[in-house]
């Protein structure tokens, strides 16, 4: 984290204009696209952005907006995708997040608040989302959690159980995803993915389908509920939704015998390889092959 953020082909960063004080800027490297993405809180002084972090096609940064303290904002680099994450710590007490970082889509950061301290605490940028990983100093005093970083499957960082001074401690980055709660929003029904646009799916060749940014599905989506339907297989096999970014294990969630036409509503993970997409391997036996539409009715963040 820091005073700068990349964000695509752009720049997010916190800038004073003379008139609206520190605020959060955007641009492009030109004069033209160089912009105030939102004068959060209005007048001279600003809302003081600092602590730019960049997790996915979102920006996280730590604001004052006058009425609820230091806290956690969240950016797409537009004015209207620019809002309060969450009030952690009480009307205008500050939470104060610090040591903001990005691992499999998810922000880890520390914060105070009252009842705890300050702790150990995960985002992907919603309310819902934004939990208390755990007390390592219990009760009011801090852990001070810090230093995070990432080796294979592991989140490493510092902290202060209270009895061993700073100290590495260690989780799984599966159980960092398991532990954060999914928010589910709707949409309406639309077409993400049909074979018959072109050559039918053959053998066991998996299959990425894009999801993210498209049929109202944001670019920061964890998985989908969809409808998946097969037509025409050419002999008996199933569909297997792969592994992505929830702790999950793959999984069959369509069986279908020889040329029967099957549908089955599905909850699939999305990668967190930077591809935004559901991985779905057709499993026909043989030089088998077959047609497979894919409908997303609503997505969990």
């Amino acid at each position: 984290a820091g005073s700068m953020a990349a964000l695509g082909s752009s720049v997010l960063f916190a800038a004073d204009d003379g008139t609206s004080g520190f605020e959060l800027w955007r641009s492009d490297g030109t004069e033209v696209g160089t912009f105030l993405v939102k004068d959060i809180l209005i007048g001279s002084l600003g809302s003081q952005p600092y602590a730019l972090a960049t997790v996915g096609s979102r920006v996280y940064f730590v604001a004052d907006d006058g009425a609820h303290g230091r806290e956690l904002w969240v950016s797409d680099g537009t004015g209207v995708g620019t809002r309060l994450v969450e009030d952690l710590a009480p009307d205008a007490e500050s939470s104060a997040p610090e040591d903001l970082f990005g691992v499999d889509g998810l922000l880890l950061f520390s914060a105070y608040e009252p009842a705890h301290g300050r702790e150990l605490w995960v985002s992907n940028g919603n309310a819902v989302s934004t939990t208390l990983l755990q007390d390592i100093a219990s009760g009011e005093m801090p852990s001070s959690p810090g230093g995070f970083a990432t080796s294979g499957g592991i989140v490493l960082f510092a902290a202060n159980d209270g009895t061993t001074g700073f100290e590495p401690w260690a989780m799984s980055r599966a159980d960092l995803s398991a532990a954060v709660p999914l928010g589910f929003h709707t949409v309406p029904p639309c077409r993400l993915f049909d074979s018959r646009s072109g050559p039918a799916l053959g053998g066991e060749t998996e299959v990425a389908i894009p999801v993210a940014g498209l049929c109202g599905v944001p670019a920061w989506v964890r998985a989908v509920a969809a409808n998946m339907t097969v037509l025409a297989p050419s002999a008996a096999g199933e569909i297997r939704i792969r592994a992505g970014s929830l702790a999950v294990s793959e999984a069959s969630v369509i069986s279908f015998a020889a040329g029967q036409s099957r549908a089955g509503n599905v909850v699939a993970a999305v990668t967190v390889d930077g591809t935004g997409a559901v991985r779905v391997q057709p499993v026909v036996p043989g030089p088998g092959s077959l047609h497979l539409i894919v409908d997303v009715a609503g997505y969990f963040e």
